[in-house]
């Protein structure tokens, strides 16, 4: 408890979490054959993937998930259609680290 007063982690989570969303939801897949939702507190975010008509879209979930792990981030699958992709960084993450994990999101998204 006291390394986390110390560094003030719930506050730079607070403010890494907003900065997260923030940028989460300026994400557009192309060609836009997806439609993407984020919500987290926090540095606990998920990004849910959906088609157009409102069906989870949880195989282009499952391949940004692999997709990701092989260029070495580790991104989960989530709810109960593993159609949410899942950010749990630890709250020592820098946010330069942040934006170059979500730079491979969004590469990742473009293909």
């Amino acid at each position: 408890v006291r390394e986390i007063r110390r560094c003030n982690l719930v506050q730079r989570s607070a403010r890494l979490g907003k900065f997260l969303l923030s940028e989460l939801s300026t994400l557009n897949p192309q060609p836009s054959t997806l439609r993407l939702s984020a919500r987290g507190l926090g540095l606990l975010a998920g990004m849910e993937l959906r088609y157009p008509e409102g069906a989870p879209a949880t195989q282009p979930a499952l391949d940004l998930v692999k997709h990701l792990l092989h260029h070495g981030f580790i991104f989960l699958p989530e709810g109960e259609h593993a159609n949410v992709l899942s950010f749990t960084p630890p709250l020592t993450i820098s946010e330069a680290q942040l934006r170059t994990a979500l730079n491979a999101l969004e590469a990742a998204l473009a293909t």
